[in-house]
């Protein structure tokens, strides 16, 4: 009888952890929820071909275009688990591979021939037509997350465009004078996640978090938190919020 009355409190009492832990809500936000990817091309008004993956979990309000550094690929995001956590988020996600990176072809689509980078307008010019892609493939309001030195060409692209659909940009691992010139010409809502202190002095949503020597970012699942929520608020804000971390 003592043990039957045992069994049944350590199962009630089981019960009762999980149905907290589940309703907390929180922790589970990074579980993968099986959201199919799929795979597009873009076509630069130069006619480069780039190559896009993109999901949508269905009640997004916000698509996110995730910009990878220079050296890098659309993969670096999935290593970072930044792509999947902004899907759990509820956003629709879109990644791509500059061109002469990835699987984005060099090749022109007419055939005519190697497509060679002049200038950094040519990144710029992949910026522009990735807001275009989504605004006709998703349709809903965008956010930009680039990472390092290619903040310079989304931040161009951006001022170019001035498009109200863009609501909003957040750079990573930045260093301000690698966009100061560029920072007031751009008419949307900042965050900043970068070790750089000088970042604090400026009226963006600044988050100090560490950076590696190898360029990676370090950052807690607090600052992570921050940026899923800056995200999402921001889509609803018109105005910059300043914060230092």
């Amino acid at each position: 009888m003592l043990n039957r009355l045992a069994v049944t409190v350590i199962v009630v009492i089981a019960f009762t952890i999980i149905a907290v832990a589940v309703n907390a809500y929180p922790w589970y936000l990074g579980l993968n929820r099986s959201i199919k990817w799929n795979n597009g091309i873009a076509l630069t008004d130069d006619n480069v071909l780039l190559d896009v993956k993109y999901a949508d979990p269905g009640n997004s309000k916000l698509t996110v275009i995730l910009v990878h550094d220079y050296g890098q690929d659309k993969t670096f995001w999935s290593k970072l688990d930044l792509d999947e956590r902004l899907l759990n988020y509820d956003n629709a996600v879109v990644s791509f591979d500059l061109r002469f990176h990835g699987n984005s072809t060099p090749v022109l689509a007419s055939g005519g021939g190697t497509y060679v980078v002049s200038s950094e307008d040519d990144y710029v010019d992949d910026i522009k037509t990735m807001v275009k892609w989504a605004e006709k493939n998703i349709g809903k309001p965008i956010v930009i997350i680039s990472y390092g030195e290619v903040s310079k060409a989304v931040l161009q692209g951006i001022s170019e465009l001035d498009d109200k659909n863009i609501r909003g940009v957040v750079l990573i691992a930045v260093d301000y004078k690698d966009v100061a010139t560029l920072i007031n010409k751009t008419n949307v809502n900042i965050m900043v996640l970068s070790n750089d202190p000088n970042w604090s002095n400026v009226p963006v949503y600044f988050v100090g978090i560490g950076v590696s020597r190898d360029g990676m970012v370090k950052w807690s699942n607090d600052q992570l938190d921050l940026l899923f929520n800056w995200i999402k608020n921001t889509a609803f804000n018109a105005s910059n919020l300043k914060a230092s971390e």
